[in-house]
């Protein structure tokens, strides 16, 4: 609200201003006549529709998101917490064995779904939790002991952390929404 007034009145103040110092700017070298002054009113009032238009625009899409993302991520909160429950299931397991298990591409599902959401305080959990996976990505390839249990494994925990990150800062959010109602 307050870049709306900064962008309606800034200008105002500085042509007052500006022809306050050189009237010629504006006028000429003729005196202000009724249609000029007309003029005048015409370009302010065209300029107030084009800010307003403008604002009126960013709220629609602020709205838009607003309201995509409160319909998406109950769903995508469920999913971050069946793949934690999942990674809490195979921590016992070896590394090597976590391949077959696919949870990296729901992982990466999960990211980019979250990525289209737009939704403020989620960008940087999002990268984070797409960093981890593609550390565990690189771990699960990059194998060469076949006896590293999941458990040692501090890649495969931060991963954990950031999903469970991603869960909480999604309740969160809702929690928000509903007091802003």
């Amino acid at each position: 609200m307050k870049s709306l007034i900064f962008f309606l009145v800034s200008p105002l103040v500085l042509g007052l201003i500006a022809f306050k110092l050189k009237p010629e700017i504006f006028l000429g070298s003729s005196a202000l006549d009724v249609q000029g002054g007309w003029s005048f009113v015409g370009i302010f009032l065209g300029y107030v529709g084009c800010v307003l238009s403008a604002y009126a625009a960013f709220e629609v899409r602020r709205l838009s998101d607003r309201y995509f993302a409160k319909q998406r991520l109950p769903q995508l909160r469920k999913q971050a917490g069946q793949i934690t429950d999942k990674m809490d299931e195979l921590k016992e397991m070896k590394l090597v064995e976590v391949r077959a298990h696919g949870f990296l591409g729901e992982v990466r599902v999960l990211v980019k779904q979250l990525e289209k959401t737009r939704s403020p305080g989620f960008p940087e959990v999002v990268k984070r939790t797409k960093r981890y996976c593609t550390e565990v990505e690189k771990r699960v390839k990059n194998c060469s002991d076949e006896n590293l249990a999941v458990n040692d494994v501090g890649e495969f925990w931060d991963l954990y952390t950031s999903l469970t990150e991603v869960s909480d800062e999604i309740h969160a959010y809702e929690q928000e929404v509903k007091a802003s109602l």
